[in-house]
C-alpha cells in the first residue's frame, strides 16, 4: 500500500513549506484544491505557482470543485501525474469528451463521498479511469473523524463483476493511528493522509533537530 501525504493550504507559501519539507521522500504529494464552491472551504488554487516551482516530487491534484471539466484544463503540466476529481460535482453524464484532451501521461481518478453509493460508477465511462477514491470524511476539510462505513464500500467494490478492467483503490481522510489497522485489512493501493501525517511528521522534524 502506498502512502501519499495530503496538503490543503489557504496560501501558496504553507503549501511551498510542506513540499520542501518531503520533497526527497515522497515522489507523490497530493495537493487538495477547494473552491468554496462544491465544498466551503477555498484553498490556495494558482496552477502556475506550481508549475514554476523547482520540485523532485510529482503532484496529484485533487480537485474539490463545481466544473471540473474546465478546472482540469490549468492543471494539465509536467508536474502533474494524476488528477482526481468527484462524481457529485458532474452535472453532465452523458458527455465526457473534454477527457479526452488531457495528456495520456496524467491518470484520472473519480472520488465518491462517504454516501454515495458505488452502483453511481455505472453511470460513467469507467474506461478513463485508472482509480477510484473513496473519502472517509466529508471533503474540503482535514482533521474529522474517519466514517468506518466507507470500508465496507471498499470491500463491496472489490467483488463487483462491472469493473471491466483492473483499477486502483485508494482511501483519503481521517486516518489515525486508531483505525489504521482496519484499514490495512481492505487491501488498498494506497492511503491518502492529511492532518494525521503533518502532526506526525512535525513530532518527527523536532526531534532529529534536538539530535543536532
Amino acid at each position: 500500500m502506498k502512502i501519499i501525504p495530503a496538503i490543503l493550504e489557504k496560501d501558496f507559501k504553507k503549501v511551498k513549506e510542506k513540499i520542501v519539507a518531503i520533497d526527497d521522500i515522497f515522489d507523490l504529494i497530493q495537493i487538495d484544491i477547494c473552491d468554496g464552491k462544491f465544498v466551503k472551504n477555498k484553498t490556495w488554487q494558482e496552477s502556475q505557482q506550481l508549475k514554476n516551482l523547482k520540485t523532485k516530487a510529482r503532484f496529484e491534484i485533487h480537485l474539490m470543485t463545481e466544473n471540473p471539466e474546465k478546472e482540469i484544463k490549468k492543471w494539465q503540466f509536467d508536474k502533474i501525474k494524476r488528477i482526481v476529481f468527484h462524481y457529485e460535482s458532474l452535472k453532465d453524464l452523458k458527455n465526457f469528451s473534454w477527457l479526452k484532451s488531457v495528456p495520456k501521461k496524467i491518470s484520472l481518478g473519480i472520488a465518491l463521498n462517504p454516501k454515495t453509493k458505488i452502483e453511481v460508477l455505472q453511470k460513467i465511462p469507467l474506461r478513463y479511469f485508472s482509480y477510484i477514491l473513496f473519502l472517509g470524511v466529508e471533503p474540503g476539510r482535514q482533521g474529522q473523524k474517519f466514517q468506518e462505513g466507507v470500508l465496507e464500500k471498499i470491500k463491496r467494490i472489490k467483488r463487483v463483476n462491472w469493473l471491466k478492467k483492473k483499477i486502483k483503490i485508494g482511501l483519503d481522510g481521517g486516518v489515525n493511528e486508531k483505525n489504521i489497522r482496519k484499514i490495512k485489512k481492505v487491501d488498498l493501493d494506497y492511503l491518502i493522509i492529511g492532518s494525521y501525517f503533518w502532526k506526525k511528521w512535525r513530532k518527527l522534524m523536532k526531534k532529529s533537530i534536538k539530535k543536532k
